[in-house]
């Protein structure tokens, strides 16, 4: 989860509570900010299964820095699923895409169908189509191999560009989609 503590503190407490209800085990909440100091609570690692830590990112780094210093946090992860910090995931959301990506040896897992929420949570007002690196999740290897660009826009794009031309990862069947609802986009004034 990238932050910039405490912008938009309870959107995060939403996503926050949204890993701890995932119903996968063992699982690892790696938040990385760039803003003000901040820490887990108590209350999250009184939570089954639920292991974390939070890195502090230098001031104004890209969206891409903060993916590569999340991704290097925990070298005994097999997969990395974001978990952003205005968006909220269904318990079943880990759970679902680690049995597809290891069922088909898959390297990338795009979510393709997504709730919309328009600012708040309750106000759900449908869903869409359309890959989201947000609602998906990736084999670690990935990230090592092809780390995210320094930039923050369109760094999901561009990994999942060069994914796919990659002579290992693109490879038939290793790319796929998924259009289970277990994530929700809200939609607010800063994003």
């Amino acid at each position: 989860m990238l932050v910039t503590w405490p912008s938009r503190r309870s959107m995060i407490q939403h996503a926050i509570v949204s890993f701890v209800k995932q119903d996968y085990s063992p699982r690892h909440l790696t938040i990385v900010n760039d803003g003000e100091p901040c820490s887990l609570s108590d209350a999250f690692f009184a939570q089954a299964g639920c292991k974390g830590c939070v890195i502090s990112a230098p001031s104004g780094a890209t969206i891409g820095e903060k993916r590569n210093l999340g991704a290097a946090a925990v070298p005994s992860a097999e997969y990395i699923a974001s978990f952003d910090d205005d968006d909220f995931c269904l318990p079943s959301r880990l759970r679902k895409q680690v049995e597809q990506l290891s069922r088909a040896n898959g390297s990338w897992l795009s979510a393709s169908r997504k709730f919309i929420a328009i600012e708040t949570l309750d106000n759900i007002v449908g869903f869409e189509y359309g890959r989201c690196y947000g609602a998906g999740m990736i084999r670690r290897e990935v990230a090592l191999e092809l780390p995210w660009q320094h930039v923050s826009y369109c760094e999901d794009q561009k990994m999942f560009d060069a994914a796919r031309a990659h002579p290992e990862f693109g490879k038939s069947g290793r790319i796929l989609e998924a259009d289970d609802l277990v994530y929700v986009h809200r939609r607010h004034e800063t994003n």
